[in-house]
């Protein structure tokens, strides 16, 4: 039996049952898909978790590291009062690229294994300076950013700006304290 260490490694394994007293004796094989089991109940549950991703880099919810939970943040208030609108990105988790087709920098979704302490530490960090220029903390670095960070743990520049959401200014403007950090925080382990 495989156990998982989080909900998004079931995504994309439905566990497989095979019918073996109703094939008995023919030679055949019939397997069913355990529906059940999805992690999003009867939805789907690829387009579910990229609606959910896209919420979390939008700023509208946040993960709980203490519940593992979801929770609400105030960007979602205008939201759920009609005052804006918010446009799930559903993104086709099986299409293969053409063989050619450049790369694309991001990938299609946040890491799943990372130093969680190392992230809480981050996202103090970006707290503290979405505070200070008075905007939310999604504008500084994605949820998403901070969770690669704390899985690749880079510790220059270069590492640094191959993360998902460092482009060039945000190299510039917080490249330096958070690749500190992170040098600081490995140092310490």
């Amino acid at each position: 039996m495989k156990i998982y260490e989080n909900i998004n490694q079931v995504i994309g394994h439905t566990p497989l049952i095979r019918l073996n007293r109703l094939t008995a004796g023919t030679g055949a094989s019939i397997a069913v898909k355990l529906e059940y089991m999805n992690p999003a109940g009867s939805v789907k549950d690829r387009p579910a978790l990229s609606m959910i991703e896209t919420a979390e880099q939008e700023g509208l919810i946040d993960q709980d590291m203490r519940y593992g939970g979801l929770s609400l943040t105030d960007a979602t208030r205008p939201v759920l009062r009609g005052e804006e609108t918010f446009e799930g990105r559903i993104r086709d988790t099986k299409t293969k690229r053409k063989t050619g087709a450049k790369r694309s920098k991001t990938k299609s979704a946040a890491p799943t294994d990372y130093d969680t302490a190392l992230f809480e530490k981050l996202r103090e960090k970006r707290k503290a300076l979405a505070d200070a220029k008075d905007v939310p903390p999604y504008v500084v670095f994605s949820n998403r950013s901070l969770k690669e960070m704390a899985a690749r743990l880079p510790t220059d520049l270069e590492a640094f700006h191959a993360i998902h959401g460092v482009g060039q200014k945000k190299l510039e403007v917080y490249g330096e304290t958070f690749v500190g950090l992170i040098a600081e925080y490995v140092e310490e382990q």
